[in-house]
């Protein structure tokens, strides 16, 4: 050998099914104005989320669908947002995905993704939703729930760390939170 190298490649996971896309959040080196590639990530969630009637909605803004895929890499994720007049971190309302392609939040191989609210709010909260999956999270210092499914069907969680939830315990505290919801 010449002792010389070269450079090499990497094909970027993507498990989407069926016409689904994969969108990269990376909290330590994307950008919100960013596509979502793996090369060139988004720094927050806020391009993926819920809004209310679709005011404050970045221009950048992904409808997800059916199959589609969102990987999280290493960092915090802390940033709020208001829906209709209340505060949420990560939060998805109305999302769909289907028995054989559902909507993934996932932590890309070996990242170990913090959700970690800047101020009072829920962690990750899902609402009359069905057919997604939570994958690989940290989530902590959310208040009244770390975690919330309501009004939801066919939510897959796995492999979660959930820690120190705070708020009020007649307000029904708790780290992992279903509420009418099923198939959870």
């Amino acid at each position: 050998a010449s002792g010389a190298f070269t450079a090499c490649s990497t094909t970027p996971l993507c498990e989407a099914v069926g016409t689904g896309r994969c969108f990269y959040i990376s909290a330590l080196t994307g950008s919100d104005s960013n596509p979502g590639t793996f090369a060139s990530p988004w720094k927050t969630y806020k391009n993926i989320i819920s809004y209310y009637g679709g005011a404050g909605q970045p221009s950048t803004w992904v409808q997800l669908r059916a199959g589609d895929v969102v990987y999280f890499m290493s960092g915090l994720y802390r940033d709020l947002v208001s829906y209709n007049g209340q505060t949420f971190a990560f939060f998805i309302r109305f999302l769909n995905g289907t028995a054989s392609a559902r909507v993934t939040f996932k932590a890309y191989p070996g990242a170990h993704p913090i959700v970690t609210p800047s101020g009072p709010s829920e962690g990750i909260y899902f609402l009359q939703s069905s057919y997604l999956l939570l994958e690989g999270f940290e989530v902590n210092r959310a208040t009244l729930h770390a975690v919330r499914f309501a009004e939801s069907s066919n939510i897959e969680a796995r492999n979660l760390w959930v820690h120190d939830t705070d708020g009020e315990d007649n307000d029904n505290l708790a780290g992992v939170y279903a509420n009418v919801a099923s198939n959870i």
